[in-house]
This record gives C-alpha cells, structure tokens and sequence, in this order.
C-alpha cells in the first residue's frame, strides 16, 4: 500500500500547483501573486519554528542553514500547496453544498466536511509528503551547495513516507475537521500553519534524521 501510495505520490508531486487549482472565478482579480505572499510568510514562519524547537530539544550544536533550508521549503513549497489546496477543498465544499452538480441534490454540511478530510488524508498528505522530501532535498543544495540528486531524493521520500504519514495521520484529521467546520476559507491556510508548528517540529526530526 505504502508502496502505490510513494508512486502515486512522486507523480503529482511533480505536477504543477495550479493543475489543483479550481477554476478561477470572473473576478477582476488577475494577480495571483499577491494573494500567494501571506501563506509563503506564514507557511516559512511554522516551518522556520518547527525547526528551531526540533533544534532547541537536541544536544547538537544549533545548524542556521537547516532552518534556512526549512524556511524556503515553507515558503515556496507548503505555502503555494496550501493555498492551492485550500481554494480547491472550499471551492468543492461550495459546490457540493449547494447543488446540483456534481450531484443531483445537495450534500449535508458535516457529508462534506468528511468528505473534505478523506480527501486530505488519503490524496493530499501523501503528495505533500513525498514532495516535502524532494523539496527540502532541493532547498538544501541551495543552502549548502550540495548537489541535487533527485534518485536520492526519490528513495529517502520513499523511505520516509510511512513515518511521515503515521505524523500526519495522528494529527491533521482532527485539525482539518475543525478548519473545514468553522474557519473561514480565507484564514484556513493560516490556521493550518498555525497547527503545523507542532507538525513541523516532527517533519524536522524525521526529515533531518
């Protein structure tokens, strides 16, 4: 299982962000750039303070460059696939909510809060962590000046998968319940990361290990 689960996962990691995107609404709204800045910043701060808590509870000497490298993962990997997630889980929520397609009456509120954490479970969390490897792997060379091996970075996703997964899966139910539930659409990426701090601090120990 954990084996599809990997293969599965390191193809639509590979896939553009925006292949997950809902279609964009009429709006006058042509700068998505802008809208991607405040979940970069707050996905690089949970990401940057998982890393230095990990740091703090460890006996080896403290390492800047790893929580460089965790910042940029947070930044241009978990915020834009956060957002992009997001819009897409609220766009479905709405449509699923309200009718008729794609089914032919409306689903109950608490239907499609589940549905929206199976979802998130079982597609999402494996491409984000099969892809959280590679890209930490990725922003490493950047900030170390090792090579980029991306067979390397390939198996050690593989190796991680069932560990990270175990994280996930002992956490994220419950917190996205709650964020599907009764956070608004727009704070839902902030509350994520605000529950990715603990989640980091595990990402960062298993990852840096």
């Amino acid at each position: 299982m954990f084996r599809l689960l990997f293969l599965v996962s390191l193809q639509l990691a590979l896939l553009p962000a925006t292949s997950l995107a809902p279609p964009p609404p009429p709006a006058t709204d042509r700068r998505p750039l802008p809208r991607l800045i405040p979940p970069m910043l707050t996905s690089c701060a949970a990401s940057v303070l998982g890393d230095v808590a990990t740091q703090a509870a460890s006996p080896s000497p403290f390492d800047p460059k790893r929580v460089l490298t965790f910042g940029l993962v947070g930044a241009f990997y978990l915020g834009p696939l956060l957002h992009t997630w997001y819009s897409a889980m609220g766009e479905l929520g709405l449509r699923l909510s309200q009718g008729p397609f794609p089914l032919p009456r409306p689903l109950p509120r608490p239907l499609v809060v589940l549905l929206q954490v199976l979802l998130g479970q079982l597609l999402f969390a494996p491409l984000l962590s099969v892809g959280l490897v590679v890209a930490h792997a990725a922003a490493e060379a950047l900030t170390t000046g090792k090579p980029f091996l991306r067979a390397a970075a390939a198996e050690q996703a593989k190796l991680k998968l069932r560990q990270l997964l175990v994280a996930s899966w002992s956490l994220w139910p419950a917190a996205a319940a709650v964020n599907f539930a009764i956070v608004p659409p727009a704070q839902r990426v902030l509350f994520s990361n605000a529950v990715s701090v603990a989640h980091s601090s595990i990402v960062s120990l298993l990852i840096s290990s």
